[in-house]
């Protein structure tokens, strides 16, 4: 049985952090099916809080059991997760642009990779880590969490006019990148080249991967050639073409097959 929850962040947190999960699997690991996960441009900390029962394998095979805690950065390609035991997890899914405030690792620099959080936010996480297992519930591990990130916060490590661009192309799926770079009276090239300082991507790129997410969203509720109209797409091949981009399935063949975890995270953080 797979119980998933989500918690918004307060408000001093708010426009860095997306939400705090909870997520649980008591079920038969035996038999566990590899499950696919999606990119949608976000960093997560996560916290394997029943010690290391997670394994991941990318997209080309490469296997890594997951550390107690670690970093994910998902920009570009999908890949696996596999129980190997009881699963027990807390994660902080910051924005795209979020992460920076917290570490003195740019995003830039962890770009599609998952990585033991102490080597990206530093050994005191081993400490969080401990305090989250002895934590009684849900709400005590949120107030341990928050605690620690508006400790750490340096807001002026954020790029303002990248997460207010960031945002504006979240909210509104036909902006282009001039509409943005008109916008704030920045050339398109100083726009896309502080969009790659913040983020390690280009506007354009962060377009489609917000684009793919909806698209994600609506495909469980109509048919292909609603998301290509309310998306903006071209045409349905274009539509393929993005969809097979980030997911390595067609449409059609991601509809036909189970990707129940992914399936809560694109519920639940879906842009």
């Amino acid at each position: 049985m797979i119980t998933y929850q989500k918690y918004n962040p307060s408000a001093g947190l708010s426009k860095y952090i997306k939400y705090f999960y909870f997520l649980e699997h008591d079920g038969n690991y035996q038999n566990a099916s590899l499950q696919r996960v999606t990119p949608d441009g976000c960093v997560e900390v996560n916290f394997n809080l029943a010690g290391k029962s997670l394994q991941s394998i990318s997209g080309n095979g490469k296997e890594r059991v997951q550390a107690e805690s670690y970093v994910v950065n998902r920009t570009s390609e999908h890949y696996f997760v596999k129980r190997k035991g009881y699963v027990k997890m807390m994660g902080i899914c910051f924005y795209p642009w979020g992460f920076n405030a917290f570490t003195h690792v740019p995003t830039t620099e962890i770009r599609d990779m998952q990585v033991d959080a102490v080597d990206i936010v530093g050994p005191d996480i081993k400490w969080l880590y401990e305090r989250l297992r002895e934590a009684i519930n849900c709400n005590e591990m949120i107030s341990l969490v928050e605690d620690y990130l508006l400790k750490r916060i340096a807001e002026d490590k954020v790029d303002k006019l990248v997460m207010q661009s960031a945002i504006e192309m979240q909210r509104n799926p036909f902006v282009s990148v001039s509409d943005i770079a008109n916008c704030y009276s920045i050339s398109h090239r100083r726009l896309e080249q502080r969009f790659k300082s913040a983020l390690g991507i280009s506007p354009k790129y962060f377009n489609k991967i917000n684009r793919f997410q909806r698209s994600l969203a609506q495909l469980k509720k109509g048919n292909t050639q609603d998301v290509v109209f309310k998306q903006g797409y071209y045409d349905q091949a274009h539509f393929i073409k993005e969809f097979k981009l980030f997911s390595g399935l067609s449409p059609e063949k991601y509809l036909n097959a189970n990707h129940s975890l992914n399936d809560l995270v694109t519920k639940w953080g879906s842009v």
